[in-house]
């Protein structure tokens, strides 16, 4: 029996130049949106498909396993065996669910007080993860050595919210924050609150698959309502102002962790633990890290994953890839090609190896902290109805706050800066519903 990822275990023929990998865009975007590409996506190529499954009609919006043409992929062949790959994502993952754990992130209580601002827990994380991205891809992309996976990884990402526009941006943004806000979590966050045995987390994991295939099943229509007369020809900063990335990114990086030290200064983290750090506990034992350690560390991921699978770090997609699995392929070639496009691949898959391994650190560090189990949830109702929002949210957005917060606005994409913005306005927003209906203290 065939694995779900062996296509992206198979050595494969990478597009013998970038004009045969344009030619194939064309091809590709003209059946999503009947207009020309946008010159951005110069180095799309041919999606392979898993042996045996149905072929489905391809769009922009996959992700399935492809390999780099060979101008930008040769070089770093040694990073693109799978099993390298593989392993690389399994120590992200863990350092990711560790540190997402040790930063307290996960727990609703601050993801909900970070919308009244009661709370500059996910704040600070946030900002820290997002200036540690700006710096490392500023650097990635000057160096000789690292410049061309960069801008392959960065291509991937673009190419990605092409079909997208700003009504999708803000629509699914604030859908996403209302999510958050009501299920006390993000799509990433989901895992850890799994590994670190919150209540109720479990229900939220649930609602967030049926959120994946509730816009599988729709995401034709939604596309079609909220997608753009004219594909935007340039959604880079850099381009639109038209100077080099690094010259925007690496301020942009520098202010965002100066805005960090200075929240630190007038809100000191320990405010906002629930329980004190022990005085004599190790590192590792410690119950909670500085959040700006702990979002720097995870914003730093993003350089393995770059190098290692020529992507960038996100959340969501991998509830499409874990939903996609429920339903034969036979039948998602009828009602969702967009699910059966996620189904297969490496290049799907490596998500999924990451997020075990993110449950996996979140278990050990909340072990070694001895604080597994221990943090409270929110109602199973709210977890799950939260669950299915955030994830339809974001994947109507194309992102979740990794996939916009991180990815994008680290690879500066104009979308991610007006969907994270949507984001904490839908999460404050409910936030205030629920305290008018006494939901919530």
């Amino acid at each position: 029996m065939a694995i779900p990822f062996a296509n992206g275990m198979h050595n494969r023929k990478f597009a013998e130049t970038d004009e045969n990998a344009n030619s194939v865009f064309e091809a590709r975007h003209k059946l999503a949106n009947g207009a020309s590409p946008p010159r951005f996506c110069s180095l799309e190529t041919p999606a392979a498909t898993h042996a045996g499954a149905p072929h489905a009609n391809p769009s922009l919006e996959n992700s399935v396993d492809a390999p780099a043409p060979a101008s930008r992929g040769r070089a770093w062949a040694v990073l693109g065996t799978p099993w390298l790959q593989i392993s690389t994502c399994i120590i992200a993952g863990v350092i990711f669910g560790l540190s997402m754990e040790k930063g307290r992130v996960f727990e609703p209580l601050h993801i909900r007080n970070q919308m009244d601002f009661s709370s500059m827990v996910m704040l600070k994380m946030f900002l820290a993860s997002v200036a540690a991205v700006l710096v490392s891809m500023s650097a990635l992309s000057v160096l000789p050595a690292t410049s061309q996976r960069f801008a392959l990884a960065r291509d991937n990402f673009i190419c990605r919210l092409s079909a997208k526009g700003v009504t999708a941006s803000i629509v699914g943004g604030t859908l996403l924050g209302i999510g958050m806000t009501l299920g006390g979590a993000c799509p990433g966050a989901v895992l850890v609150q799994i590994g670190a045995g919150v209540s109720n987390a479990g229900y939220t994991f649930l609602g967030c698959i049926l959120g994946a295939i509730l816009y599988g099943l729709t995401e034709q229509t939604v596309a079609h309502w909220t997608r753009p007369k004219n594909a935007a020809q340039k959604i880079r900063i850099d381009e639109i102002v038209g100077i080099p990335f690094w010259k925007v990114a690496l301020p942009l990086g520098v202010a965002m962790a100066a805005s960090v030290y200075l929240l630190e200064v007038v809100v000191p983290w320990t405010s906002d633990l629930t329980i004190l750090n022990e005085s004599e506990a190790s590192l590792m034992e410690l119950r909670s890290w500085l959040p700006s350690v702990s979002g720097a560390l995870i914003g730093c991921l993003q350089i393995p994953i770059v190098l290692a699978m020529g992507q960038t770090m996100g959340g969501s997609g991998s509830y499409c890839t874990m939903a996609a699995q429920l339903i034969p392929s036979a039948t998602l070639r009828n009602i969702s090609p967009y699910l059966l496009r996620t189904k297969f691949g490496l290049n799907n898959w490596w998500s999924i190896v990451y997020g075990c391994a993110a449950i996996a650190g979140a278990v050990f560090s909340a072990s070694m902290s001895g604080t597994l189990g221990s943090t409270e949830g929110v109602a199973a109702m709210h977890a799950f109805l939260g669950g299915i929002i955030m994830v339809y949210g974001s994947r109507l957005a194309g992102g979740c706050t990794s996939g916009h917060g991180m990815s994008g606005m680290g690879t500066l994409c104009l979308f991610s800066f007006v969907a994270v913005p949507a984001m904490f306005v839908g999460g404050i927003g409910m936030l205030a519903v629920m305290k008018l209906n006494g939901l919530v203290n």
